[in-house]
């Protein structure tokens, strides 16, 4: 049995009335210049949290940068991401993301990177380095080379996602 699913610590049951997360409050709603809203009805939604809930955003990238097969199903799907998650993990495979040397697809994830930062969702990439998903051609070099290559890769992805090398680029974690 993992932790996630331990019983209780004992002396501890479940409350599965989640009483812990509810309240009764008494809220005032007041209209844009502070005058109270008296006797109206108004819906309630929460548009964000405070902690970090992300989910890949991998199978997003091609409706984002324009390349969707299934435009009506992607931008859905899309739209359904975004009601629930507020941090994005992208894919920086080296068999993906460089499959052939030197020419890495840096714009499509540097495209898909703006459009969850102005989705306000963070952004975080993985993985740089990765024992699946290799690029062919990185298996080709002699061991001394692919530690450079590796390096550099690193050294380029991090620099390009900064934020700071170039404007309009979120900073992403990795």
């Amino acid at each position: 049995m993992t932790l996630l699913f331990a019983p209780p610590a004992p002396g501890r049951t479940p409350d599965p009335s989640l009483a812990h997360r509810r309240a009764l409050v008494t809220a005032t709603l007041t209209d844009g210049d502070g005058a109270p809203l008296a006797d109206r009805d108004v819906t309630v939604r929460q548009r964000s949290q405070a902690f970090g809930f992300g989910c890949i955003g991998f199978e997003l990238v091609d409706h984002i940068i324009g390349e969707s097969q299934d435009p009506g199903y992607d931008a859905a799907l899309a739209d359904q991401w975004l009601a629930v998650f507020n941090r994005a993990t992208l894919p920086f495979y080296l068999g993906m993301f460089e499959p052939e040397r030197g020419r890495p697809r840096t714009d499509r994830l540097l495209a898909a990177a703006r459009w969850f930062a102005e989705q306000r969702v963070k952004v975080k990439g993985h993985p740089l380095v990765w024992h699946t998903v290799c690029a062919p051609w990185l298996l080709d070099l002699e061991v001394e080379e692919i530690e450079r290559a590796l390096r550099g890769r690193i050294r380029r992805e991090v620099e390009a996602f900064s934020g700071s090398s170039t404007p309009g680029t979120p900073s992403t974690r990795w």
